[in-house]
């Protein structure tokens, strides 16, 4: 007979809280939090904008999904932060997390919405066009490179659930495609804003 402890459910056990956490510590380490590996972090490249492509892939390699690669990138071009980049960008992965619309390119509309976007004055609500013609332009230019801008299409696994994630995982999808898809973003976004 097992003690009472004063538990409303089995949920709030040690053991249920070590595998809850263990889960939790996962899904940081994938992405949402920078891993001390005891190197010093990469500087971003401030000397121009050609090296910033480069970077950011090696960022997605070593640090972050690819939407915070792409942002954390471009977004100090744009007057953000590289620390608030990363971590505004951090629930666009995996499309989402639904295997949807690429995380690379959720990155790079943000910083196409950074240059171009406008807020202040009434008549400045019309710059959103500037920035939908960006977006329009920039899709045009993936959809011709990639023939998608889906996640879960780009790796040929479902991103909206864990097995989707092993999947691609266990394949090396994530080393085969996206440093593509964060270069490309990056790239792109350069060239029209």
């Amino acid at each position: 007979m097992q003690k009472k402890t004063g538990y409303v459910s089995d949920w709030t056990s040690r053991r249920s809280f070590l595998k809850v956490s263990g889960c939790c510590t996962a899904l940081v380490l994938a992405g949402c939090k920078d891993i001390d590996t005891g190197k010093k972090s990469a500087v971003r490249p401030t000397t121009g904008d050609a090296e910033l492509a480069e970077w950011a892939k090696n960022r997605f390699l070593t640090h972050w999904n690819c939407s915070q690669a792409v942002l954390e990138a471009l977004g100090p071009k744009y007057g953000l932060d590289h620390e608030l980049a990363v971590k505004v960008a951090c629930p666009f992965a995996a499309g989402m997390w639904k295997g949807k619309t690429c995380g690379s390119f959720t990155g790079a509309y943000m910083a196409i919405g950074m240059a171009h976007g406008a807020i202040g004055k009434k008549e400045d609500h019309f710059a959103v066009n500037a920035v939908i013609d960006r977006v329009k332009e920039f899709d045009k230019a993936q959809m011709a490179r990639f023939g998608t801008l889906d996640c879960s299409s780009l790796l040929g696994s479902d991103m909206s659930t864990p097995e989707g994630i092993k999947e691609a995982a266990g394949k090396g999808m994530f080393t085969k495609v996206y440093p593509k898809t964060v270069v490309a973003a990056v790239n792109e976004v350069l060239k029209i804003t």
